[in-house]
């Protein structure tokens, strides 16, 4: 029993991709550390600490799928993280430009500002906010490129996978009691509540979702292994939020950047082991919801 218990642990350490996680967040979180750098906050720690033990958890109780190596030509495989790169860059460009963060190039792309902006506002108009835009621009467009490179749907999480249930009795759990606390004794209105999970499912948990642990994760675990596709889509989560945290530093990128490792990009390293443990977005989307409604 103790040995099943430890074995995850021991497996992890001897990771090499592991270690980059730890190192890069190590590094951020020293940098937020220091005088004016925004200050790690014993909630980034403590977060981390949450996810890796939810982790640990659901090792035990979810049997590891097999990760079948996908038989496709090496120059497939590369032209899709290219395109599912291209497509983070690009949104995370929309993201610093909605926040007004950055330069004011970002949200002067050629054909894509526009695009985007047509969709938020078309969003705006039938009241579903940025939930149209991000579905076109996190999931529609890169399915569509992924789907003409060969890649077949169920490699991208769409599917019912498994242990779904065993992934929300472990992490769900947590976020919920928040929320119903968060009304019980909190004051929080449950319309108001409703309202703010159901803006979710698309505008943020389902899209950013497939983008992020369905398209990037698998991509680069089939090129690198899946060691490597959770860390580096992580951190991309990570870093990709740096819009978002934009305000909360005074307009540090470094401190945004920063933030986002220590904070969203632990998020991501937990969603990133619900979705290799289900093989499916469906647990990881429900999930994702949650977390922002708390």
């Amino acid at each position: 029993m103790f040995q099943a218990a430890i074995q995850p642990v021991c497996s992890t350490i001897r990771a090499p991709a592991a270690w980059c996680f730890a190192a890069v967040w190590g590094a951020a979180g020293a940098l937020l550390a220091l005088p004016g750098g925004g200050g790690l906050l014993p909630y980034d720690v403590g977060q981390l600490t949450a996810v890796l033990v939810l982790s640990w958890i659901l090792l035990l109780v979810a049997a590891p799928a097999e990760w079948a190596p996908e038989r496709v030509a090496p120059w497939r495989s590369r032209s899709q993280v290219a395109v599912v790169a291209l497509a983070v860059v690009l949104t995370g460009a929309d993201g610093m430009a909605f926040h007004r963060a950055g330069p004011v190039a970002l949200g002067s792309i050629p054909l894509w500002s526009g695009l985007f902006r047509a969709l938020l506002a078309a969003g705006q108009a039938i009241r579903l906010a940025a939930s149209l835009s991000n579905l076109v621009t996190y999931v529609i467009l890169p399915l569509a490129a992924l789907l003409a490179l060969g890649v077949r749907p169920d490699r991208l999480g769409l599917t019912r996978g498994r242990f779904a249930l065993r992934a929300l009795a472990v992490w769900a759990t947590p976020p919920a009691l928040a929320i119903v606390g968060g009304v019980v004794f909190g004051g929080h209105r449950p319309l108001r509540l409703l309202a703010t999970l159901g803006g979710n499912v698309l505008q943020n948990g389902f899209s950013e979702e497939f983008l992020f642990r369905g398209a990037l994760l698998t991509r680069i675990a089939a090129l690198a292994g899946p060691a490597w596709g959770l860390v580096l889509s992580s951190l991309a989560f990570g870093l990709w939020h740096l819009g978002a945290n934009w305000p909360g530093v005074h307009g540090d990128a470094i401190a945004a950047a920063c933030a986002g490792v220590c904070g969203q990009g632990s998020i991501g390293l937990g969603l990133g082991v619900v979705f290799l443990r289900t093989r499916s977005l469906l647990a990881g989307t429900v999930i994702h919801i949650l977390l922002d409604a708390v």
